[in-house]
């Protein structure tokens, strides 16, 4: 009877001290104020880095997954959209929460030479990619208003939203040189001038079937295309 009782006591003295620790722990515990600590700002830091500021706080990182930022400033392989914010107060513990920026993928000039320069700024923004300067320039086999080349060329990997500068064709520089057989000096002038020519060097020469004064050749012939610019010499009737 004695052993029963004594064998009883002891289950009692476990029972009780199991009840009081589940108690104190599940309880109690949570109850027990415990000291804040301070949630450091992590933007701009790598996983590592970001660790090295969270595990001596007793604060757990959770990366929610990669995605690219929508900001230009965020490098790839850093941390951004934090929450809770640096600056804020938590228990050691809690989680902080961040995204780790991917990186933007590049961009490929697309081709567009003999496109309208319409078409081809329309081509640049499809690719992501911002239509920067025009230049013109002259060619003889590129129509005017259409692309020459670009820079940079095409193919070219270059990152999203760069401006690639376009030159664009001006049209034929020459011009066709009129006909100024039998003009007078001043209008054959006139007539060089409307076509974007100079009159250049003036020699003497006869022939009576014409009035004095009048050109009775001219170098280049008449129907021969130069570039704008070019001088027209002339031999006139005395």
């Amino acid at each position: 009877m004695a052993a029963l009782q004594h064998l009883t006591s002891i289950l009692f003295c476990i029972a009780t001290t199991a009840a009081t620790y589940l108690v104190m722990h599940l309880v109690v515990a949570p109850r027990l104020p415990v000291a804040a600590v301070e949630v450091p700002p992590l933007h701009g830091l790598t996983v590592e880095q970001a660790r090295a500021m969270c595990d001596p706080r007793g604060l757990l990182l959770v990366i929610d997954g990669e995605r690219v930022p929508e900001s230009s400033a965020v490098a790839a392989g850093t941390l951004f959209d934090q929450h809770p914010l640096g600056g804020s107060r938590l228990r050691p513990g809690d989680k902080v929460h961040v995204t780790l920026a991917r990186a933007v993928p590049p961009r490929r000039v697309p081709a567009l030479s003999g496109q309208p320069l319409e078409q081809a700024r329309r081509l640049l923004e499809e690719q992501g990619l911002g239509p920067g300067t025009v230049v013109e320039e002259a060619s003889e086999t590129v129509v005017a208003g259409a692309v020459i080349r670009s820079h940079p060329e095409a193919g070219t990997e270059v990152r999203p939203g760069q401006p690639i500068e376009l030159v664009v064709s001006r049209g034929s520089d020459k011009v066709v040189v009129p006909n100024l057989r039998g003009r007078s000096v001043r209008a054959a002038q006139k007539l060089l001038e409307q076509a974007g020519l100079e009159l250049g060097g003036q020699q003497r020469g006869v022939d009576d079937n014409l009035d004095d004064g009048v050109i009775l050749r001219q170098s280049p012939a008449a129907g021969t295309q130069v570039p704008r610019g070019h001088k027209v010499d002339v031999v006139v009737n005395e």
